[in-house]
C-alpha cells in the first residue's frame, strides 16, 4: 500500500480520492490521546453516486442518527465524482 503522506500528527496510506479519481481509497491515522470508550470515531464509506450519499444520510436520520453531532461517533458516505 502506498504512503500518501505523513507528519508529526498523522500517517496516511492508499490513494487519495478526488473528482478526477473518485474510486480511490485511503486511510489516515491520527496521533493523539486515546479516545473515550464511545466517542471520537469517524468512519467514511465510499458511495458510487451522490444519490447513494443522500440515501445513506436519510437512512441514518430515519433510524435515530443525528446530523453532524460534534460530540459523538461520525459515520458518513462520500462520493468524489463530479456532480
Amino acid at each position: 500500500m502506498v504512503k500518501v503522506g505523513r507528519s508529526d500528527r498523522w500517517l496516511g496510506y492508499g490513494e487519495r480520492a478526488d473528482a478526477q479519481y473518485p474510486d480511490r481509497v485511503y486511510i489516515a491515522i491520527y496521533r493523539g490521546a486515546k479516545p473515550d470508550e464511545a466517542s471520537s470515531r469517524h468512519w467514511c464509506f465510499k458511495a458510487k453516486s451522490r444519490n447513494e450519499v443522500d440515501a445513506f444520510w436519510r437512512a441514518g436520520i430515519a433510524t435515530g442518527g443525528a446530523d453532524d453531532d460534534p460530540d459523538g461517533n461520525k459515520i458518513e458516505a462520500v462520493c468524489h465524482r463530479a456532480a
